[in-house]
């Protein structure tokens, strides 16, 4: 039984056991400057995590409340753009009507009247 020793510093800040291999790319505060090279860059989370505490999505790894806030803001922006498209949608039916046009309901093409 040869158990390694990780040294504090060196830990995975969830379970404190194992050694912190990634760090939560959580992006917390966006940045630019403009001082001769404007460019922007991020700020992120940064906690050291092993691979066990490490929640992976879309290529980046979050630590466990971060990955919560990932998918609530997911979440909230998957509904802004259902809302936005069902807007275009509504106001693309009432155009049709008002204009006393047929539509298809399945693909949403005008029909030609029989």
């Amino acid at each position: 039984m040869n158990k390694e020793i990780v040294p504090h510093e060196e830990r995975c800040a969830e379970c404190r056991v194992r050694r912190a291999e990634r760090l939560c790319d959580y992006i917390k505060e966006y940045g630019w400057t403009t001082a001769g090279h404007p460019r922007n860059f991020t700020f992120t989370c940064d906690l050291p995590l092993c691979k066990e505490c490490a929640v992976r999505v879309n290529n980046h790894d979050f630590c466990d409340q971060h990955a919560k806030l990932y998918e609530i803001d997911q979440r909230y922006w998957r509904s802004k753009e259902a809302h936005r498209k069902n807007a275009i949608r509504n106001a693309w039916y009432s155009k049709m009507i008002n204009e006393g046009k047929q539509y298809c309901e399945v693909c949403y093409e005008e029909t030609k009247d029989k």
